[in-house]
């Protein structure tokens, strides 16, 4: 069943609005985020050294970043939506970074290491997007882009990065 796209009804101001929300949501995330990958880390090495010729099994790996996941999701949803920040600065997104393939230089990845490939080169071809879509925006190719939209289509672009 495909669903029809909508077309958002607020402002431009309301959607600027939005995608600072958005933005401040994600940052306020991240922090937790990068503690409980760290974390994780740490278990896989205290595993791997426990017992280096069990390897890592799929599933608990896979497990690992669900919880990261919901962390991150759970985090964004308590978060204080009364609550505003200042810092406008956004991560330096100085252009896409190389993509590479799933299977990495000469097919050196395999298994979970090949999944993390492919959704770091997915996150590049994102950052490629974005940036090829404000371009072309700023070119003057898609007609009248409104200010919000370039914003947001910025925004993403540095969350991807």
């Amino acid at each position: 069943m495909k669903r029809a796209a909508r077309q958002f009804e607020g402002t431009e101001a309301e959607f600027a609005a939005l995608t600072r929300e958005v933005d401040e949501a994600h940052r306020a995330t991240l922090p937790a985020m990068y503690a409980s990958a760290a974390e994780l880390g740490e278990q896989i090495r205290d595993r791997q050294a426990a017992a280096p010729a069990e390897g890592l099994e799929r599933r608990s790996v896979l497990r690992g970043l669900g919880v990261l996941g919901l962390s991150a999701f759970a985090l964004a949803a308590c978060s204080d939506d009364s609550k505003s920040t200042t810092n406008k600065s956004s991560p330096s997104a100085s252009g896409p970074a190389s993509s590479s393939s799933a299977s990495g230089a000469g097919g050196t990845y395999t298994g979970d290491l090949q999944v993390v490939a492919l959704a770091t080169a997915l996150e590049n071809q994102a950052v490629a997007a974005y940036q090829a879509a404000i371009q072309a925006a700023g070119a003057g190719k898609l007609g009248t882009v409104p200010p919000a939209v370039a914003s947001f289509a910025t925004t993403a672009m540095a969350q991807h990065a």
